[in-house]
Order: C-alpha cells, then structure tokens, then sequence
C-alpha cells in the first residue's frame, strides 16, 4: 500500500518522534460519543472498498477481528492485538500506568505463570524483543506476536497468549515491585538531551491538548507509587473486548484461524462500566509565537517553522485520501527543494526536512524543521522561511510536478508488483495501524487502479492550493532549539522580531533546475563474453569471470517478486585504513557527492520514477556499492553503479558537509555516556586500531578531503570488481548487462594490505568520567575470542551469546530491575587473524555500576561452575532456528553472507549446506566447552563510562573549555 502507507509513514514518523513527549490538559467526555468504544469497521461508513483478500469478523462481545491467508515467509503467522487505548486515556494520577501494564503482561497471566512466558517464546522458537514485542502510544497499545509456524496447535497457543493479555493478567504485588525497577531503568535509558528538548518542545506545540502531559513512558512520582490495584483499575477500564482490535496474517488455514480466535475471544467481557472518553483538548495558541529551548548536549540547533491548527476528525473517504495524495505530492516537491539547497557549499543548514501530518487526526502540524550550528539560526530560519514562502507565493513547477508524478506512480506499482511476497509481519502491521486510524485497508491493486488517475491528473494549481491554505490560517510558530545561546528573557522575542523582519522583505521565485541526461558515460553496446563460467547446483548458483578480472556471481530467487539486490566489491575496505575516522568521513562524502557531473539531489532527480536506490559502504574487508530495483529497472540500476564507480564526485562541498554534521555530532556525543562507547570504549578494546570506534576530535577534524581521495581514488579506478546479484531475474541478462557496463577496461589485483592489526587489551579495566545532566552509565565486558573463518566456531560461539544474553537477562533485567535491555553478541572479525570478541553491554543508573559490572562477571563464571542445561541450549537455539530458516528464503542473506566476496573466500558457498543442520547439531558440551576456553578473567577487559551529573549551566561553560568543535 505504498502512497498511503507513505501518507501514514508520515504521520506515524511524526507521532513515533513525539510518542516520548506527552501533552495535554483536557476534561473526559461521556463514552456515548460516537468515536468511543466504536465497533464498526472503516469501510462500513465509507465509499472505498476494503481490501477482497481480508477477512473481516466481530464477535458477540465487541471484539473486531481481521484474518488474512498469506504465505510469505512460509509457515509463519503475525498476530497482533491493538487495544485502543494509551498515554492519553490516563488520569493524572495514572501517568505511566499504560506503559507499565504493557510491561506487566509478560510478567504473569492466567495460563502463563510469572517467569514463564519470555521462556516458553523461546522454547517454541520465538526471539525475545524481535519476534515478540508490545508498544505504547498516545491512543494505543500493540502486542506483536510472530509465531514460528502456523499449525494449528501453534495458533491455539498464540491466541492463548493474546487473549491472556487482552483478559488474564495477574498483576501480583512481588512481579509489580520487580518490574519498576525495569520501567525505571527503562527511563534512564531513554533519557537524553534530544529527549529533554521534545518534551519541552511538545508541551509548547500542543499546549491545552491532553497530549501536554500524557508522555507514555510516564511520570516517576506516579511509577514509584504504583500498585496492582491501580494498574488493576487502568486494565480493568480499558481493556475490554468493544476496544480491541485483533489482526492475524499467515500461513494458516482461514476457517481454522476464525475458530480459534472465537474459542479464545468470544468468552471475554468488559469488566464493569465502560469508563468516560478522554477529550483532546484543543491547541491554545495565538496569531505567531516563539519558542526557545537551550540543550548545551544536544550538540547542534535546530530551527523549527510551523504552522499548527485544531482539525475535527474524519471518516475515510476517497475524497480524503486525494488530499492526503495532494498534501503528499506538495512535501516531496518542497523536501526535494530543501536538499537541494542543503547541498550548497554556503548553506547554513545540515538537514532540513518538511512535513504536512495530522497528528491522531485532530492536530495539523506542517512545517520545516533544520539543522544548523548555534551561530548560524538567523541564517537558517531565513532560508527555511524563504523556502516556504517561495511555495506559498509561486508554487510549483511543471517540471518538479512531473518528478514527483512519476515516483509516485512508481511506488504505486511497485507495491503491486511485490505484493505477493511482501512479509505477513508487514502486512499485519499495516492492516493494523490503518483501522486503528479509521482508515479503510486496500490492496495494492485497489489502490493502484483507483489513485493512479489522481496523481496522473493533478495539477501545480492544486498542490499550491494544499500549501497556500496550511500557511494561511493556524497559528505559525518559530522555534529555536539546542545550543543556539540567547538571552533567556529576550530571546521569544528576538526569534519574533527576526521572523517578522524577514516577512517585510521580497521573496524571489525560486530558481529552476538544469535539465538532466542520464546515463551519460560511453558505454559498448554489447560487452565481452566471459573466459570461464562456473556452476554450483547444490546452490543454484552461477559465477562468470572475464579477461579484465571481473567477477560475476548470479542466484535466481522468488523471495521477493520482480525485485534484485547487488552488490559490487572492491579493494580493501576499513583493513587498508590509513587514519582513524577516516572511514566515516569518506562513507559521508562519496554518499553525498551524487557523480561527476551531478550532486546527490540532481542524481535522485534522473532515478526519479525508478525504483532504483544505492549506496556506498566500507565494509572490514572491502569497499562495494550496493542497490536494489525492479527486475525491469536492472539496467538503470547496472548504469548507476557504473556512473558513481567511474565518474565519482568526492566533492568539496560534500567534504564540508560532512565535517560540519560530525563536529555536530562530537558535540552531542562530548556529554552522552552511550556515545562515549564508541569514542572512548570501542578503541580501547581494539588497542586503538583504525576502523573501531571514534577518534579524537582534534585527530578527526584534521582530516582532509585529500585524505579521503587518496585512499579511494586507485580502487574507484583500479581495483577488480566482483558483481553479485541475487533475485528475480535470469542469470543470463545478469551477464550481458554486468559485461556490457564493467567487461572492459583495465582492473588490477590490489595487494591485501592490513596497515594495523588490532590488539586485545586482556586483563584492562578502562573507566572514563563524562560530564552530563543525565545518570546514565555505560558497563561494558569483552572476552577475547577468535576470528570468524572457523564457520563451525564462530556458529557456536553466536549461540553461546545467546545463552549468556539468556542468563543476563535473568540477573540484571529481572532478578535486579537494573537495566532495560542487556546486550550480547559475538563479534568475530574476517579481517584479523585471530581477533574476536564477546561483548555485553549494559545501561545502569551510576550507583548501580558495581553491582552490575559484579553481575556481568559473576554470571560468565557461572557458565563454567553451572554448566549450560539442555533447556538452556534449548532456548539459544530454536529462536536462532527459526530466523535461519526465514533468513535462507531472503535474498539479503544470499547477497551478503554467501555470493559477496566469495571469489575470494570460496568456502562462503559451501555454509548454506551446512548451516541450519550444524546449529541444529551444537551441544552442551560444545558450548560449556567455548565457555570454559573464552569466558575467563585472564581473556576479559572492561570498560565502564560513569557520569558527572551536573547542570546546563556548567555543561556550557565545560564545552567552550573543551577541544570541540566551535558551535
């Protein structure tokens, strides 16, 4: 459903920024209002048809279901349960209590006993966090299952879970006490400074709404007082079966779904009245305001200038979803604008973006929000205002109409091109969110047929008429945010005075654009036959070599309809780093050089109306340019790749770009504790090798664009290229197209240089002191390990992680309430001989760094003084089992992990023989034993980063000390 699922990524972007910040002071309205409680579905109330391959269904009780046969991935099933209600349905006394109830009901229900239900997930294959999941929102609450199969036992026991949640919650006082203590850790985690300015920011925007104060995560006071007789109160009211929504997408057997979803739904009741509804509110604003908020850590500004405005609700409707369309095509033409302006070598912005969205259908908020440096706001408010009235006053060209028509359209039938085998996860999530708004769900097909006409017909008349009528009524608020220093008590009326200033002055009408060839390189129009063609039918794999040392692999796939991924390898990557960040400053700059010929936005311009989309990145071993597309625009993509390989920009002005975003980002990192893991924690652990983690800023800011091109320039230009290609398309047009645009021209074998090997710092403990305004440390344990090139090692080794992350959890996150989410993985690199790591990472308030770092160290020895159980390896393994099995039908998987880079390491192709069966075959000796080698004091370091909590003030004066970059 791509326009509207845009239209809805717009607003559920919006919403899922401000879903950390709370609203609103407003009194509840009786519950017979007519948007309370409702029962009815979207298109019952509407002209549009709903999508013919749903099924709709309402039982007895109130409760609407949605089922929807689909088979991709094969055997599995999403099911979610929307319960219509959030933040915003809490009195002042409950702030906090939806998200705690979310938490609560994995921690004990009817048929699920306190402790049982993340290990039953995991014993029947299901990871904890990515194939279960909840969330909490202003307006809802979802909970995501994504069972592991589809039989019928399998989708009795996931409604079981489902209709426990929605009915059968416990709610015991021992489980409430333990899980504050995670809600609590959960609200140091998210603590920041971009956090600090939302909240701030969101109670101005939509000041007199009852979002001003309902932030979802809560308010402390409340969370500490908590009981189960309030949580209890809170469930009770708004968990009944008239407000739940309950959406099932698989590979099931339709009849066998709706049964059991009336078995396990049908017998719940509402328990007692249905409480009042609570009323919105309305935004108090006047004519113009400003807004100032200054944030010393956040490390850059940014300049905000809106337009917001009260709007009643409204039922869907295809004359509502052409101006959804309209309001669409207007923000893509005027972002298009804005990058284009970005990209000026004298432009004070770094980013700026439009948006035009509803918040929860009743608050419009459209407008620009940039960033800048503190010295530089005037000048970025006058760019950003003169962008807006440039619309406002001219409009729209003919010639950025047509660009946005035909990227639409492209969307639109890309959608339905790759319907079949788009994800259920995906589906179900869409079909959800969709009726949780009131917004009739349709299929790809419907869309296509019944929109395409819409966007195909409409005019730059139309577009301006969506621009000039949000600009011209609401309130316009200017905003200032960050590091920008004014004067407290003058500064709303400085930011006032500058705004009003500007709208004195004439606005020029913007300038066109060039007109645009592409491609433009000299191309053979046949290329050179291969010299040797290799076949490998246990995989179904074909690789094609030619005189100039080019390699092609090729793997027809139907994971994905119509769709390609490629892939183009060359040189040495981070192990030919000369300078450290330096991988980070060239990724920036040829990202966002476009070509030669054309910047990064004319470049987008010419792909416009394709699906094309690439990127360059620098792996550990090597560079590559990687893409994907339609099969029908695989030629567009071949002459992409061609054009940014042999024609690449390494601009000056990209360059500039790129310092002036990082010094922003060293600013905000100098005060941010988990930010310092990659300036302080990752290097140490490397012994200060290039390509881990940052360095210095001083070191960094040293760089030159010279640096960048000097490393780049021989393997953009020499270096042998290996193609992969993996997807809907016969391996023969692969050939003729890789031939035709890389078969000739002279490439050379580049020596395997490794300028520095890394070193492993056993036996270390590094402690590092941040000043920040948020207790938030960072404890984190590494054990020396090995490289990756062992496959039956490094496959045991990532289930090891998984059993310590396992016993970790159990520690830290349930039996202490410590930390949110402890982190473990393996790290085994290709690159190094020898070097590899385990590392677990954990969150903590600064007092509890002890206790955890104790923790970390006591549950690694318990892995050798308590052996893993067959129930533990159990619970490692079938989640890992299931995403292998999923992972093998995608064609990320064969693209990355198999074909890339296998004409250097021919082994890659034998691992998909091996793999699901060899993680089947790992055994409790097997990783007792990798435990007892590894996980041992004489192999671990540790580094811990602890905050000096202090005040803004004081953070100010810190950074002007400090060796930063000037704001």
């Amino acid at each position: 459903m791509i326009h509207r699922t845009t239209v809805f990524s717009i607003l559920t972007g919006l919403l899922s920024l401000l879903l950390l910040t709370g609203y609103g002071r407003a009194e509840m309205k009786p519950a017979a209002s007519p948007d309370c409680f409702a029962t009815s579905w979207p298109h019952e109330t509407s002209e549009l048809a709903p999508d013919p391959t749903v099924q709709f269904g309402r039982l007895a009780n109130g409760l609407r279901y949605v089922v929807r046969q689909h088979d991709e991935p094969r055997d599995r099933t999403a099911a979610y349960l929307g319960v219509l209600a959030g933040s915003l349905h809490e009195e002042e006394q409950e702030r906090g209590l939806a998200h705690f109830l979310e938490h609560m009901l994995f921690n004990g229900t009817s048929h699920f006993p306190p402790g049982t239900l993340i290990d039953y997930f995991q014993s029947i294959g299901m990871s904890f966090g990515g194939d279960t999941n909840a969330l909490t929102a202003y307006d809802r609450t979802v909970y995501k299952i994504i069972l592991p199969r589809s039989s019928r036992e399998d989708l009795d026991r996931g409604l079981l879970v489902l209709s426990d949640f929605a009915g059968g919650a416990l709610l015991t006082e021992e489980e409430v006490d333990q899980e504050r203590g995670v809600i609590m850790a959960e609200m140091i985690a998210r603590d920041s400074a971009g956090f600090r300015a939302w909240v701030d920011e969101s109670e101005f925007t939509l000041r007199g709404t009852r979002l001003e104060q309902r932030m979802p995560i809560g308010d402390p006071a409340v969370l500490r007082q908590a009981g189960p007789a309030e949580l209890r109160d809170f469930y009770d009211a708004w968990y009944r079966p008239e407000n739940m929504i309950l959406v099932l997408v698989g590979d099931f057997d339709p009849e066998t779904a709706e049964e059991l979803i009336k078995t396990h739904f049908g017998p719940l009741q509402g328990r007692g009245d249905p409480p009042p509804c609570p009323d919105l509110g309305r935004m108090q604003h006047g004519e113009m305001e400003s807004f100032y908020h200054v944030e010393p850590e956040l490390g850059y500004t940014e300049v905000v200038l809106e337009t917001v405005a009260d709007k009643e609700a409204q039922p869907d409707s295809f004359a509502l979803q052409r101006q959804e369309l309209y309001r669409l095509l207007a923000t893509q033409m005027i972002n298009h604008r804005l990058a284009r302006l970005v990209e000026n070598a004298d432009s004070p912005l770094r980013s700026a973006a439009y948006s035009d969205t509803a918040l929860l259908d009743r608050f419009r908020i459209s407008g620009i929000r940039a960033k800048t440096d503190g010295q530089n706001w005037q000048d970025a408010l006058t760019e950003i205002d003169r962008v807006i009235r440039q619309a406002v006053t001219y409009g729209f060209s003919e010639q950025e109409l047509d660009r946005v028509k035909r990227q639409l359209l492209s969307d639109l039938e890309k959608a339905v091109q790759t319907s079949d085998t788009t994800s259920s996860q995906i589906i179900a999530r869409r079909l959800l969110t969709q009726l949780q708004a009131d917004r009739v769900p349709q299929s790809p097909q419907q869309e296509l047929a019944l929109f395409a006409p819409v966007v195909e017909q409409a005019t730059a008349d139309q577009l301006l008429d969506v621009v000039r009528e949000r600009w011209q009524q609401g309130s316009t608020l200017i905003k200032l945010i960050g590091t920008a220093q004014l004067p407290e008590e003058t500064a709303e009326q400085t930011l006032l005075s500058c705004y009003r200033s500007l709208q004195e002055q004439e606005v020029a009408a913007p300038v066109a654009g060039r007109q645009l060839e592409f491609p433009y390189l000299v191309t053979a129009a046949v290329g050179p036959e291969p010299i040797a063609t290799e076949t490998f039918p246990d995989i179904d794999v074909q690789r094609f070599r030619y005189d100039n040392g080019l390699v092609v692999n090729v793997k027809q796939t139907d994971f994905d309809n119509e769709s390609v991924a490629l892939a183009v390898h060359f040189g040495n990557g981070r192990r030919s780093l000369r300078k450290p960040g330096l991988d980070l400053l060239a990724g920036a700059v040829v990202n966002g050089s476009g070509s030669g010929r054309y910047k990064a936005s004319e470049l987008q311009e010419v792909l416009a109306g394709s699906s094309v989309s690439h990127r360059f990145r620098i792996g550990e071993e090597s560079f590559s340019w990687e893409g994907r597309s339609l099969t029908g625009d695989l030629e567009l993509l071949f002459q992409t790749l061609q054009t940014v390989l042999r024609d690449p920009g390494f601009r000056r002005e990209a360059y500039d770009r790129a310092m002036k975003s990082f010094a922003m980002m060293y600013r905000q990192i100098q005060n941010d504790t988990e930010g310092g893991v990659r300036l302080h924690l990752e290097p140490f652990l490397a012994g200060g090798a290039p390509g881990y983690g940052l360095p210095g800023w001083q070191e960094f800011s040293a760089l030159t664009l010279e640096d960048v091109t000097g490393w780049l320039a021989q393997p953009f230009n020499e270096a042998v290229l290996e193609i992969s290609v993996v997807g809907d398309v016969a391996p023969e047009q692969v050939r003729a197209l890789a031939a035709r645009y890389f078969g000739t021209g002279h490439m050379t074998p580049l020596p395997v240089a490794t300028e520095h090997q890394p070193t492993f710092p056993a036996g270390e403990t590094r402690e590092v002191e941040m000043t920040s305004s948020v207790d938030k440390a960072v404890v984190r344990s590494a054990w020396l390990t090995d490289d990756f090139w062992d496959i039956s090692r490094s496959r045991r080794l990532h289930v090891l992680a998984a059993v310590l992350e396992n016993r970790l959890r159990e520690a830290v996150r349930e039996r202490l309430g410590a930390s949110y989410s402890p982190f473990v993985a393996s790290m085994t690199s290709r690159a190094y001989d020898g070097f590899g790591m385990m590392v677990a990472q954990v969150v903590v308030e600064s007092d509890l760094v002890d206790t955890v770092h104790t923790e970390i160290a006591a549950t690694a020895a318990s892995l050798q003084t308590e052996p893993v159980s067959p129930e533990e390896l159990d619970r490692a393994k079938r989640p890992l089992a299931t995403s292998l099995r999923e992972s093998v039908r995608t064609n990320d998987y064969w693209l990355h992990s198999v074909l890339s880079l296998s004409s250097r390491h021919p082994r890659q192709l034998d691992w998909p023989l091996t793999m699901i069966e060899d993680f089947a075959a790992v055994t409790v000796d097997e990783v007792s034993e990798l435990a007892e080698d590894y996980l041992t004091s004489q192999r671990q370091a540790v580094g811990i980063i602890r905050p000096i909590v202090t005040g803004e003030e004081h953070l100010a004066e810190k950074q002007e000390t400090a060796e930063l970059p000037v704001n």
